[in-house]
């Protein structure tokens, strides 16, 4: 069976329950939602497809036809089982209205086109999860290197050639989805409170050990 049962029965289903099914055969669509919209289609465990999008300078209706237009061809090219998708960042500048516009029409075609509803996860979750990190180091700042160059390093690494950063991200997303045995703890408060386990644990060995050492 090429679909688990529990995400044919819920078409409204939170990232954690998607992670924790995704090792199975499906194809999974990963979205970085930007003025150049990145992506990354493919089956779990396969060698997935990337790709970049540019959407056309103009108005904010016509580039949201854009998209809407492209999505769906590509929603029609590989009919994807779940479609994963950036969550827009909780801000309103110019910028985050477009990507909160991008979100809004990504959901109307996808469950247009597949009767489904797309999983939204935060690009710094996926990074946290991935990378172990969503922060850049000050030896970085001083350098002036981005996460974008950290997470495109990352995609040369496995071997893929992402023709922009939005694509990285899309690819990012992708792994963090389709690999959840690598990446068992995810991002934010949660993998926060396994590093701070981590840390108490060996703050501990370390205090017996002196203990021992005194005895």
């Amino acid at each position: 069976m090429r679909w688990p049962t529990l995400l044919m029965s819920s078409r409204r289903l939170s990232w954690h329950a998607l992670r924790s099914y995704t090792w199975a055969t499906i194809m999974l669509l990963a979205l970085d939602l930007a003025g150049v919209v990145g992506w990354c289609c493919g089956e779990a465990g396969s060698q997935p497809q990337l790709g970049a999008y540019p959407l056309h300078k103009g108005s904010q209706g016509g580039r949201l036809m854009e998209f809407e237009t492209f999505l769906a061809e590509l929603l029609a090219r590989y009919k994807p089982d779940k479609v994963v998708m950036e969550a827009a960042i909780r801000r309103w500048d110019r910028a985050t209205c477009h990507q909160h516009g991008l979100a809004a029409y990504a959901h109307g075609t996808v469950f247009r086109s597949l009767g489904i509803s797309p999983v939204e996860v935060h690009v710094d979750t996926a990074r946290n999860g991935v990378l172990g990190r969503c922060r850049l180091t000050p030896a970085e700042k001083t350098k002036q290197v981005t996460l974008k160059d950290i997470v495109m390093a990352w995609a040369h690494a496995r071997g893929w050639e992402p023709p922009t950063h939005d694509a990285a991200d899309a690819a990012l997303i992708w792994v963090y989805m389709t690999e959840p045995h690598l990446y068992p703890y995810g991002g934010g408060r949660q993998s926060t409170k396994v590093r701070t386990g981590l840390r108490q644990a060996k703050l501990k060995a370390k205090a017996e050990a002196a203990r021992g050492t005194l005895i």
